[in-house]
């Protein structure tokens, strides 16, 4: 691909769980500032941990943005086939 490849360095994972605040708790345990977190839309679950999820992040002082926001930023320039899982300073690109 002629593109950057991004990955992320969380996911809500509701295979490991029935509850939507459990997969809220997951994401507002790990999440990090400028983390990428992915997250399946089309799974019920997921949709129903969105309003909990995102009112906790707010509340630890978050702001959600799009890939491209958190990559501009914090300065850092996107290359084309390179894999990016954050935009933690000083993270490294793989």
């Amino acid at each position: 691909m002629n593109l950057p490849h991004i990955r992320w360095s969380i996911i809500g994972d509701p295979e490991t769980t029935t509850r939507p605040s459990a997969v809220a708790a997951q994401v507002l345990h790990n999440a990090k500032h400028w983390d990428i977190v992915l997250l399946h839309d089309n799974m019920k679950i997921t949709v129903e941990s969105m309003e909990e999820m995102l009112s906790g992040l707010r509340k630890r002082g978050f702001r959600l943005a799009t890939v491209e926001e958190i990559f501009r930023m914090q300065g850092i320039a996107l290359e084309k086939g390179v894999s990016y899982n954050s935009a933690k300073p000083g993270q490294s690109a793989q």
